[in-house]
């Protein structure tokens, strides 16, 4: 249901769920990424934190439930979250670059490049990464292998150093 856009189905279907099976993490899970997707991140929270009381070794979960904190703004605890992610499996990629981008956000550049380097080592022809990790460059000041790598991650960029303009083109397949 939820892929199929109704929403309010697959809350439905989620809250029946977690009624049947109360200690089932991964209901939890769904439902609150469904409320997240409804625009409800006061419930989705709520509900991601009660699977991770169920499953909290569950680096996916603690990935969640820091994209809806930092769509919520708790940038602090989102960062939390991401953290717990990556230090259950050191090997989530995913977890490094939503840490990356969390950094970023913060202005923690050098904690970013940090985590996006970490993300880039177990996922290195990930183009999003590439992309992220230039973004965090180009913002400590190093223009070149930011730009190198925004162009290796999502195409044609060019930097007009007059303006300090980056123009991106996208490549023609």
């Amino acid at each position: 249901m939820q892929e199929s856009g109704d929403l309010t189905g697959a809350i439905n279907s989620f809250e029946q769920a977690v009624k049947k099976s109360p200690g089932f993490a991964e209901a939890y899970i769904n439902l609150g990424t469904a409320l997240q997707e409804n625009g409800d991140l006061t419930a989705a929270i709520k509900n991601l934190r009660r699977a991770l009381l169920l499953k909290p070794n569950f680096a996916e979960g603690h990935n969640n439930l820091g994209n809806v904190l930092r769509e919520n703004g708790d940038l602090t605890a989102a960062i939390e979250s991401y953290n717990q992610a990556v230090k259950i499996n050191p090997n989530y990629a995913d977890g490094y670059s939503n840490l990356g981008n969390a950094s970023k956000d913060t202005e923690k550049i050098a904690d970013a490049i940090s985590s996006f380097e970490k993300g880039l080592a177990i996922d290195p022809k990930n183009s999003k990464f590439k992309s992220s990790m230039g973004s965090a460059l180009i913002k400590s000041g190093n223009l070149n292998d930011g730009l190198r790598l925004q162009n290796a991650g999502s195409g044609v960029i060019s930097y007009d150093l007059t303006t300090g303009v980056i123009m991106k083109f996208e490549e023609s397949a």
